[in-house]
């Protein structure tokens, strides 16, 4: 399933790698429940506005466990 979102929200959040901002906003305007990255500027944050952020091995453990 696929969402596309207007590109209208604009954070401030990772200081250190801006460009992953993008994703923090994608994912509050798509409504999402996870992000999947490896990327640790995301990982590190665990979850941003009820977001959850998960390495691709995380997520996979807990939902091929269903």
């Amino acid at each position: 399933m696929a969402t596309f979102t207007k590109d209208i929200l604009t954070l401030d959040v990772i200081i250190n790698d801006p460009s992953d901002n993008k994703y923090l906003a994608c994912a509050l305007e798509g409504g999402s429940d996870f992000i999947i990255s490896g990327d640790s500027h995301l990982t590190d944050l665990k979850v941003f506005q009820g977001v959850e952020i998960l390495k691709p091995e995380e997520f996979l453990y807990r939902f091929n466990s269903l």
